[in-house]
C-alpha cells in the first residue's frame, strides 16, 4: 500500500509573511529554495533551521562569511597559521569621525631579501615620524649617534674644526697670573685667587671712603644714607639738579627742623601748607586772586568775630568783623579822596541827607546844623 505525505508548501515570500508555527514533526517546503523544515509544535517558521544539502546553504542563509570575500576589495582580511593579518599594503582607521580624512599605516617597497620585523616598545608614549617637529628626550636616544647623522657634526676652536667627540691641543700655555691695579693675590698653578685690593678698589662688603669718584649713572637702592650730622650731597658747581624725575611723592627732611631754599623758589603746581604759622618775610607780595578767603572752613559769625586786616604801627590799625555789632568795624579814621563819596544802597550819603553844615559855637562847643 502506497502512503502519500502531503506537506504544507510555499514561496520564501509567502513563508515570511505568514511566519507559522508548525505541529511536531509536520514539514514545511520552501519552493523558492527548494528546501524544507520540520516543526516542533513551539517554535515560529522563521526562527527553525532549513534541511538541505551542505553543498546548496548560501553563506547568507547561515551568516558565513564567502571564501571569494577573503582578501577582496570591501571583503575581509586573511589570516596566515600564526593568526597574522595579511594585507596587500595599508592598515586605514577612520578615527572618531566618519569622514574624508583617515590614519594609514603601510609598508615601503617589497623586502628584496628577508622578512622585515617592526617592534613596537613595550611602553605607553608617541612614535616619532620623520617630519615631526617636536622634541626627542635623552631617554629616547639609547647609543651614541654617528657625527655624519648631525647637521652640525663640528665646532670651531680657536679658528680649527673639530669632530664631535674628537679633541684639540690649544696652542700655548698660562705660565701665571699676575694681580693688577685694585686687585691682589695670584700664581703659577693650582687654584689662582685674585681678591679686591680694598685700599684702591671699592668692594660691597668693607666701609670705605669714596674721595674724587665719579660715579657715571649709578644705582641706587631705596636708600641713601650716612652717619654724618651734616652731609653735603652735591658739589658746588653744580647749576641744574634734576629731584625725582617721575616721583609723583617727594618728602624733604623730618617731621621738624627747618629746610632752607636759599635762591629763588619757583613751584608750578598747587602749593599746600599744613603748618600752625605761616610768616612771609618779604617787600612785595603780589597775589594774582581778586577775592582772598579768611577764616576757611569756618561757617558762623561767632567764628569770624574780629577777623579781618591788622597793619602793625606805633599802635595796631584794624578793619575787623564785629560779630556784637553785625559790622565790619575800623579802629582809624576813613578818609577819602576828593571826588569820592560814602554811598548807602548805592546812592551817596550827600544825596540822601539834607544839607549838613557847622554852626557857630556855643559855650565852646561846635554843633551841625540841618537846613
Amino acid at each position: 500500500m502506497a502512503v502519500r505525505i502531503q506537506m504544507r508548501r510555499g514561496t520564501t515570500t509567502q513563508w515570511n509573511n505568514a511566519d507559522p508555527t508548525l505541529n511536531e514533526g509536520e514539514i514545511g517546503y520552501n519552493t523558492t529554495l527548494g528546501a524544507f523544515k520540520i516543526g516542533d509544535g513551539s517554535t515560529i517558521w522563521s526562527e527553525l533551521d532549513y534541511y538541505q544539502t551542505a553543498a546548496s546553504i548560501t553563506p547568507q542563509e547561515i551568516n558565513a562569511i564567502d571564501i571569494s570575500e577573503k582578501g577582496a576589495a570591501n571583503g575581509v582580511a586573511e589570516l596566515d597559521a600564526s593568526k597574522d593579518v595579511i594585507t596587500a599594503s595599508k592598515v586605514i582607521f577612520e578615527g572618531a569621525t566618519a569622514d574624508a580624512y583617515e590614519t594609514y599605516i603601510q609598508v615601503g617597497a617589497e623586502p628584496a631579501v628577508a622578512d622585515i620585523t617592526l617592534t613596537l616598545p613595550t611602553v605607553s608614549g608617541t612614535l616619532i615620524s620623520s617630519a615631526d617637529t617636536g622634541t626627542v628626550t635623552n631617554t629616547m636616544l639609547a647609543g651614541s649617534i654617528a657625527n655624519e647623522k648631525l647637521t652640525n657634526s663640528s665646532i670651531t676652536i680657536n679658528g680649527s674644526a673639530v669632530s664631535l667627540g674628537g679633541s684639540i691641543t690649544l696652542p700655548g700655555d698660562i705660565e701665571g697670573v699676575t694681580a693688577g691695579t685694585g686687585l691682589s693675590g695670584g700664581g703659577t698653578s693650582g687654584t689662582v685667587t685674585l681678591s679686591i685690593d680694598t685700599t684702591i678698589t671699592a668692594d660691597l662688603s668693607t666701609a670705605q671712603t669714596l674721595t674724587n669718584k665719579t660715579l657715571t649713572s649709578p644705582a641706587i637702592g631705596t636708600s641713601l644714607t650716612t652717619a654724618s650730622t651734616s652731609f653735603d650731597l652735591l658739589n658746588t658747581t653744580a647749576t641744574t639738579i634734576n629731584l625725582g624725575g617721575a616721583a609723583t611723592v617727594i618728602s624733604i627732611g623730618s617731621t621738624s627742623g627747618t629746610t632752607t631754599v636759599n635762591n629763588n623758589l619757583t613751584i608750578t603746581g598747587d602749593l599746600t601748607v599744613n603748618g600752625t604759622t605761616t610768616t612771609i618775610d618779604t617787600q612785595t607780595l603780589q597775589v594774582e586772586d581778586k577775592n582772598v578767603i579768611l577764616a576757611y572752613g569756618n561757617t558762623s559769625d561767632a567764628g569770624a568775630d574780629g577777623g579781618g586786616i591788622t597793619l602793625l604801627g606805633t599802635t595796631n590799625k584794624t578793619f575787623n568783623w564785629v560779630d556784637a555789632t553785625d559790622a565790619w568795624t575800623s579802629s582809624e579814621h576813613m578818609n577819602l579822596a576828593s571826588g569820592k563819596s560814602y554811598k548807602i544802597n548805592n546812592t551817596a550819603i550827600s544825596a540822601a541827607l539834607p544839607a549838613l553844615t557847622w554852626g557857630e559855637v556855643k559855650n565852646g562847643k561846635s554843633g551841625l546844623v540841618i537846613s
